[in-house]
């Protein structure tokens, strides 16, 4: 009977180790239940640009289309996206279907920051990849996307920084720990 008690720990012990780090994230935002009854995500922020302040309004939806709104200073964008094809509005010119660089980078902002669980925790809703590169890092990749490179808080497994290529410049989101916990849900 020993045997089998010390056996028992040695093997709950294993399970745990064996859990893949979408599985915690999924976990410490509530769970993939949760999360798959998400139908539209909107977030605000300030933002800050070569000394400007700003302001960030977006809305997601749980099948990859997006609308976000951009002011910093006297600079406006409206980019608005329904999965396939997008639009872009810059200030006071008018509208300008997207083109075919932007195409790419708009099919992977439709899962950029929070809106990441949508295409991690279900893989099989949206086409693309998932690579899990260690214990706290996944690169995501939705088809005709650019990759986006998600480090999680090892103490959290919440994101703590996503990064992603627009160009030839990199974007690093660095996320702050009051912000990291409004992805728990």
């Amino acid at each position: 009977m020993r045997k089998i008690l010390l056996l028992v720990p040695l093997l709950w012990g294993l399970s745990i180790a064996a859990e893949g780090p979408i599985d915690r994230w999924a976990k410490a935002v509530g769970g993939r239940e949760k999360v798959a009854a998400i139908n539209t995500i909107y977030r605000e922020a300030s933002i800050e640009y070569a000394g400007y302040e700003g302001s960030l309004k977006v809305w997601h939806t749980s099948d990859g289309k997006y609308r976000k709104e951009e002011q910093i200073a006297t600079y406006s964008l409206i980019e608005t996206f329904d999965g396939h094809d997008g639009f872009v509005k810059q200030g006071d010119q008018p509208p300008h279907k997207i083109t075919s660089a932007e195409l790419t980078l708009a099919s992977s902002k439709r899962f950029s920051n929070s809106n990441a669980m949508l295409f991690a925790f279900f893989p099989q809703r949206h086409p693309g990849t998932i690579t899990i590169e260690s214990d706290d890092v996944i690169v995501l990749k939705p088809e005709g996307g650019v990759d986006w490179r998600v480090t999680l808080d090892s103490q959290t497994s919440l994101p703590k920084t996503m990064v992603h290529k627009e160009g030839e410049q990199t974007i690093r989101t660095k996320l702050s720990t009051a912000l990291s916990s409004l992805f728990s849900l």
